[in-house]
């Protein structure tokens, strides 16, 4: 999770060649993640090469691979994700209020 304020948006984050595996511990008492990558409140956010692969067992709040909201300039170039296990109907990238973005070489 990488979130700006409404008053102070986060500006020029950039993220290469980044492979996230994400897994559950049943018995963990401090899970509370939804979204493998969530960001909001963005300016300039760049992600090139970046995956996301849930392994596991699976979530059951597990809902998308990439969430972004607020995001002011977008540059999203070979970014690989598939849907949560066991949520096939949530989308991939989960996008709200994002302006200015170009998205290349996107793998489900």
């Amino acid at each position: 999770m990488c979130n700006g304020h409404p008053d102070s948006w986060l500006e020029d984050i950039s993220i290469n060649n980044f492979k996230l595996y994400l897994s559950h511990d049943p018995s963990a008492p401090y899970h509370k993640s939804v979204n493998a990558l969530s960001f909001k409140q963005v300016k300039n956010l760049k992600l090139k090469d970046v995956e996301v692969i849930f392994t596991g067992p699976a979530y059951e709040n597990w809902e998308s691979a990439l969430y972004l909201e607020s995001i002011d300039g977008l540059l999203l170039d070979g970014f690989t994700a598939t849907n949560a296990p066991e949520k096939p109907g949530i989308p991939v990238i989960r996008e709200k209020q994002v302006s200015n973005s170009v998205i290349r070489d996107y793998l489900q």
